[in-house]
């Protein structure tokens, strides 16, 4: 109980650090996300002291840089916000390539996985009647390649999102297959557990990846 206490007023803390980082709008979004990963992974409470003197710092040399200018430190704010979307679009720009180099190869190393291609191409309901009946949002590897050439794995500006959206359809691939030919061992469901432990293995390199050249370091 006493564990599960010191718990909540950490998490508690934790929360109104980043309410008030974000709040100031002083650190630029990309370090931002940086600092609260930071201190989310933070087990005694030394990075969080950091950050919030850093966060003080920043303040200071900003209030400081008012003074001198004559303007105010909501300017100051506008142009640490507007530096840090200028980060923020220039890592999305790089995010966007490297996802789109490296999920065809990864949707690629699935297929071979699919020896037989029960998950090529869409379910053919001309045979199979009872499909839409028992599922409901069909997916197949060849709709993910379809999206994959329309950009829209890419996230939109946010490239977590884009990995989700893939890793989602992976699982929505072989859960379908489970949902409508049972878990009981059968080959069906066999390669669709291992389509998704392999997949969830590779999404997980291609997150690695991407947090090291966008961050240089591993995810929090």
């Amino acid at each position: 109980e006493a564990k599960q206490r010191a718990r909540d007023e950490y998490d508690a803390a934790h929360k109104a650090l980043a309410d008030e980082l974000r709040e100031t709008g002083l650190l630029p979004p990309v370090l931002l996300q940086m600092v609260l990963q930071c201190v989310k992974a933070d087990k005694d409470g030394e990075t969080m002291a950091s950050a919030a003197a850093t966060c003080k710092a920043f303040e200071r040399a900003a209030r400081r840089v008012v003074f001198s200018t004559g303007g105010n430190l909501r300017s100051v704010s506008a142009m640490a916000r507007a530096a840090g979307a200028g980060a923020q679009a220039a890592h999305q720009k790089i995010a966007r390539m490297q996802l789109s180099s490296e999920l065809p190869q990864l949707l690629g190393k699935l297929r071979k996985l699919d020896v037989y291609g029960v998950f090529a191409k869409p379910v053919d309901t001309r045979e199979y009647p009872d499909y839409p009946t028992i599922v409901s949002q069909p997916m197949d590897f060849s709709t993910m390649a379809r999206k994959l050439g329309e950009g829209l794995y890419n996230g939109h500006g946010d490239w977590e999102a884009g990995v989700r959206l893939f890793r989602r359809d992976v699982e929505l691939v072989c859960s379908n297959c489970l949902t409508y030919n049972g878990d009981d061992g059968n080959d069906y469901a066999l390669l669709a557990h291992r389509v998704l432990a392999e997949g969830g293995r590779l999404i997980d390199e291609v997150e690695t990846n991407l947090v090291e050249t966008l961050f240089g370091g591993a995810k929090a």
